[in-house]
């Protein structure tokens, strides 16, 4: 090697360690056996140990994607480009920009960066006997498309069932999903950094002992809708095998942004950009340094707060006009009717009271409630209603069924909790559910096990759960799926790990949660959604029962008030 070359490979690999914040590895401080080689180059990783003695191989912080900076700001994820030597994969990579709403210390709190595409994969230290490769969980996180990181998914009980998982970050908030609705910017990034993820696993997860053929994707809240978007992407089709959906779908009114340009050009307002040119605004946005656009991004959320329940979250996935690279040009809704989606086994469901997640947010609503009161037909129906006819039948009507002194104002929280849960998570995941049903296998439940430490761990580090309402909040069966350094499952919280593992250990193996009778599973056989009206589900809880119709009522109801 003459003295330009070994001087240009020494420019490449300051140039590519500097990008990606990541270091290349000294030959002293090899490990060959556990050394994987990718698409990009060679990742060192490291072996890991669990609480229970046993240990497993992860792989840290692996670009999927080319930092999305400057230029690349608010544009589809680029590729990768390829290193030379050892990358060191040992240490955790920082997650994107993400924006927390907390109720102790600062109202928002911001935190992340923007070179953030790293993916990290979790492998089992030896083969089971008769596998010749392992199954993959591919997980992608929630948090209402503006929040969270991989790094809080520790994947210690799941791997304990001789599986890879597979984790990653995306961009959410106004960096994942700002558009204004034209070619200046499209959109919908963060689903397409989730795609490119999803392309990274099947080009590269054989290399780490993965079967590419058996990859089960799964996400929780706004990660379970982005996993349906990604059904409907016929790109992503043949990249996996099955869905898992927690607590989260993509046809309800929280998961499309209403008005995707006017939040883009109200942030430019926040910074002083003064501009009806889209073009202009995002090359302007492009140069604005990352603390202010972290400022702007918390302004236009408080902003978007008041009218969340009517308007939606301010930075979800939209609807793009059709180009080359678009993610989703049509109504969500129309294409699972006509069955437009990746034909594969789906497990959905949801838990007993999603609300009681943002309970102690309930008080702050009494205002609210009196002007819903005085003026019923401003009531957020969530239903799509649009004339103020049908919007002042629909709040009358759900005053009578809901309430029972038949009042906003006098309605109790476990009311509000109930009504809010039915239609933001009950009434549109049941009807995706059904609907996809004509199509595919589908296995539905209900998440009823609750447990007060552990909605007073999620109360102690900030999030508004009422600890007081009935049922199991948002977010509180993940306990049994992740670790947590926080929390000290108790033996029959354990019993419920176990459970709750080995449902999504069968399905990534089988793509059917109940393969075979099962003491664990409580000898339960878990029946698909049938092609009649019915609606058969697992009641996840202390006991397992198979039962049906899950407020099929209110859900009918509901439903029947979108009609008229």
């Amino acid at each position: 090697m003459n003295l330009i070359s070994v001087v240009r490979f020494f420019i490449q690999m300051t140039l590519v360690a500097e990008i990606h914040g990541i270091a290349f590895l000294d030959k002293n401080k090899y490990n060959s056996t556990l050394q994987v080689s990718t698409k990009n180059g060679v990742v060192q990783g490291k072996q890991v140990y669990s609480d229970h003695g046993s240990s497993y191989i992860g792989y840290y912080g692996i670009p999927y994607a080319a930092p999305p900076l400057k230029s690349l700001r608010f544009k589809a994820p680029q590729p990768v480009q390829r290193w030379t030597g050892v990358l060191d994969v040992t240490k955790m990579q920082s997650g994107c920009v993400e924006t927390q709403l907390r109720f102790i210390g600062d109202l928002f709190q911001t935190h992340g960066t923007e070179d953030c595409l790293y993916i990290n994969v979790y492998t089992p230290i030896r083969k089971k006997p008769n596998e010749s490769n392992y199954p993959v969980i591919f997980y992608i996180y929630g948090g209402a498309f503006v929040e969270g990181t991989a790094e809080l998914y520790n994947p210690q009980y799941l791997i304990e069932h001789d599986l890879i998982i597979v984790n990653f970050n995306y961009r959410g908030g106004m960096f994942g999903f700002l558009s204004t609705e034209d070619e200046a910017s499209y959109g919908n990034y963060g689903l397409k950094d989730q795609f490119a993820a999803l392309e990274w696993v099947n080009l590269n997860i054989e290399n780490f002992g993965g079967n590419s053929k058996k990859v089960t994707m799964a996400g929780h809240s706004s990660g379970s809708a982005s996993a349906l978007y990604q059904m409907i992407y016929p790109k992503s089709w043949g990249l996996y095998c099955g869905v898992i959906g927690l607590s989260g779908e993509m046809s309800g009114e929280l998961s499309t942004q209403k008005y995707p340009r006017r939040t883009a050009f109200d942030i430019g307002s926040y910074l002083g950009i003064r501009t009806n040119n889209s073009t202009e605004l995002i090359e302007r946005l492009r140069e604005v340094e990352l603390d202010n656009l972290k400022k702007a991004q918390n302004r236009a959320f408080l902003a978007a707060l008041p009218n969340i329940l009517e308007d939606g979250l301010p930075f979800t996935p939209i609807i793009e006009k059709n180009h080359e690279h678009a993610f989703l040009t049509k109504n969500k809704m129309d294409i699972l009717k006509s069955g437009s989606f990746a034909k594969v086994p789906l497990l959905t469901g949801m838990t007993s009271n999603e609300i009681a997640f943002l309970g102690e947010a309930i008080p702050f609503l009494r205002f609210l409630f009196l002007l819903y009161e005085w003026s019923p037909s401003i009531f957020p129906n969530q239903l799509n209603i649009t004339t103020e006819s049908g919007k002042r039948i629909f709040a009358h009507e759900v005053r009578k069924k809901y309430f029972k002194y038949n009042s906003f104002v006098k309605a109790t929280s476990d009311e509000v909790a109930q009504l809010l849960s039915d239609l933001l998570f009950v009434r549109p995941i049941t009807n995706s559910a059904k609907t996809m049903s004509s199509f595919i296998p589908v296995y539905f439940y209900v998440f009823e096990y609750s447990r007060r430490h552990v909605k007073e761990l999620l109360k102690s580090v900030g999030y508004p759960l009422d600890i007081y309402l009935n049922g199991a909040a948002h977010i509180e069966d993940l306990a049994y799926i992740w670790k947590s350094h926080y929390l000290e499952l108790t033996a029959q919280d354990d019993e419920m790990r176990k459970r709750m593992t080995k449902i999504w250990s069968n399905f990534a193996r089988y793509g059917n949660p109940t393969p075979t009778v099962d003491p664990l599973l409580q000898n339960i056989t878990w029946p698909q959604l049938p092609k009649t009206e019915d609606i058969p589900y697992l009641r996840i809880d202390v006991n397992f029962s198979i039962r049906k119709n899950y407020r099929s009522e209110f859900v009918n109801f509901l439903n029947e008030l979108a009609r008229n």
